[in-house]
């Protein structure tokens, strides 16, 4: 199954996926508990004990080509999306970068806002691991995701940490700008110093587009997270209703910086959520699933770094061909596929290619 990025992602994951209880299926199936505590399920099962973000009104949801149908409990993830961080290289505009470390922890600089400090976050797609309940599709074929990470610029920044901490997720790692243990208060740092952690790679936030969602630098812009001086480049995207919440899929990231552009402090992961569609047939029928998830995050480094771009290019290529990227966590006899992954790749890959050349 192909679809367009920007169509699918204005058709699931900006409108208000409204249910009607009327019309909710039930699977015939059955419940049993016996004194040794086992319990065997079976069957149709709602549950909501998923890695989800009940703050974005999420919901499962389920299309089939009879109608419209509400299914939960039918499909999981066996490991939370994760999110790569590279600790030790960012990306601005200018040839050289100056700046000079405070007392505060914070960093004066020279161009402000000119330097356009971005960090390196990127989605690792190969991190889905599906499973679909084989009790309720017990013939299933032709599973294919459509996945990518996401912000939400209209909601308040760490609005998704309560929820990380109720499912025990890993708080956001921050990435500093200099290592405090080489530099003192008021030392200035230069881009090319050999003793400095961090690489810079000079590099415009349009070079880097993603031409199935953003499709061209005309549609992007410079957006700030709300009650934050984060800032994210990419395309934003909006439903067709006006309670849609706003969201720029894959943005490049800023360190924050003040207002007036005259400081910058060091980089705090922002609300990163991965959303998660998918497809499959069953019993002559076409099932559509959607879900948002809180990922895990992971740092990296450029020593690291080139075993993952390979692994990513891989990924890339069974994407491009139409070969199978996995199988079912909970059925490895069951092909699933990306026929997207590649054009999604596109651009973590070129970001990666540019900062390890």
């Amino acid at each position: 199954m192909l679809c367009n990025g920007a169509s699918m992602v204005s058709d699931f994951i900006l409108s208000n996926l409204e249910i009607d209880e009327d019309e909710i299926d039930s699977i015939p199936g059955k419940i049993e508990l016996n004194l040794t505590g086992q319990i065997d399920l079976s069957g149709y099962a709602r549950s909501r004990v998923q890695n989800n973000v009940p703050s974005l009104s999420v919901m499962n949801s389920v299309m089939k080509e009879s109608g419209s149908h509400i299914g939960e409990g039918v499909w999981s993830l066996q490991e939370n999306p994760v999110v790569y961080i590279v600790d030790d290289h960012f990306l601005g505009t200018p040839k050289r970068v100056n700046y000079l470390m405070n007392d505060d922890g914070g960093y004066t600089t020279l161009l402000g806002a000119d330097n356009q400090l971005r960090f390196v976050t990127f989605y690792d797609p190969s991190s889905i691991r599906l499973n679909i309940n084989t009790n309720v599709f017990p013939d299933i074929s032709d599973v294919n995701i459509y996945t990518f990470v996401a912000v939400y610029p209209d909601e308040n920044m760490g609005h998704s940490q309560g929820y990380r901490d109720m499912m025990k997720l890993s708080a956001a790692p921050k990435v500093n700008l200099i290592e405090s243990s080489k530099f003192s208060a008021g030392k200035m740092f230069r881009s090319n110093d050999a003793t400095n952690k961090m690489a810079y790679h000079q590099a415009e936030p349009s070079k880097f587009i993603s031409e199935t969602l953003e499709e061209s630098a005309s549609k992007c812009s410079i957006v700030k997270q709300q009650g934050s001086s984060y800032r994210y480049y990419g395309r934003v995207l909006t439903g067709s209703s006006p309670s849609d919440k706003k969201v720029i899929i894959d943005p490049q990231v800023f360190f924050p910086m003040s207002e007036d552009g005259s400081s910058i402090t060091n980089g705090e992961v922002p609300d990163f959520v991965v959303c998660v569609y998918v497809t499959f047939k069953s019993n002559g029928n076409n099932y559509a699933f959607f879900q948002r998830y809180l990922p895990e995050y992971k740092l990296i480094s450029g020593t690291n770094l080139k075993t993952k771009k390979t692994e990513l290019e891989t990924y890339s290529q069974k994407s491009k061909a139409q070969e199978a990227v996995g199988t079912l966590y909970n059925n490895a006899a069951v092909k699933v596929y990306n026929y997207n992954g590649h054009n999604d790749l596109a651009k973590t890959l070129s970001i990666l290619n540019t900062i390890l050349k």
